[in-house]
Order: C-alpha cells, then structure tokens, then sequence
C-alpha cells in the first residue's frame, strides 16, 4: 500500500500506532483497517514533501466513535516518522507516536 502512496521505502508502523490509528474499535462504523492505514500513509506522504531532516511530525485525524465530528481536536493525533536502516542496511521507515523511539 505504501508504493501506491508513492513513498519508495519500506514502512511499518509501531503497534500503539497500529492499535490506535489503523484497528478500528469494535461498533465504529463506515471505517476500515485499510482505510485508515491509508489516511496515515497519505498524511505521511504530504508532510514529506515539505520535510527536512531525519525526523518528521505529522497530524491526522483519527474517530473511534461514532460521534461524527470527525475533525474535532479530540480526533486528532500526531504522529512521528523517522528513517532508519532496516536488518540489510536498506532504508526503512517507521511511523509511531511523538513519545515513542
């Protein structure tokens, strides 16, 4: 999914990221893992083009409700992507929260 985004390097996501962003809470409706793994790629995506240096923050908005005000400041999350080398050496980046390392 990441290629398709247009971002060239591997990317996982820590799993506080993925338990708070991507799985959607059980009774949420009209989201999708898939959807919302895709929100956080693409909100990656355009934070990069304007980034410099190693380390980027970035914010969307996620609902784990089913209140609909889904671009209430309650909804949002800022997230922090940094590149490091993967196993091979390879560029890899990973996307987790602002306190996390």
């Amino acid at each position: 999914m990441a290629v398709l985004g247009g971002i060239k390097f591997p990317v996982a996501l820590t799993a506080t990221v993925y338990g708070k962003c991507v799985e959607v809470p059980d009774g949420v409706t009209g989201q999708d893992e898939a959807g919302r793994l895709w929100d956080i790629l693409w909100m990656f995506r355009m934070a990069a083009r304007r980034a410099q240096g190693d380390t980027l923050f970035f914010e969307l908005y996620v609902r784990n409700s089913n209140d609909r005000s889904d671009f209430d400041e309650r909804n949002k999350v800022v997230l922090k992507a940094v590149c490091d080398p993967g196993d091979e050496c390879e560029p890899v980046l990973t996307i987790m929260l602002p306190e996390e390392d």
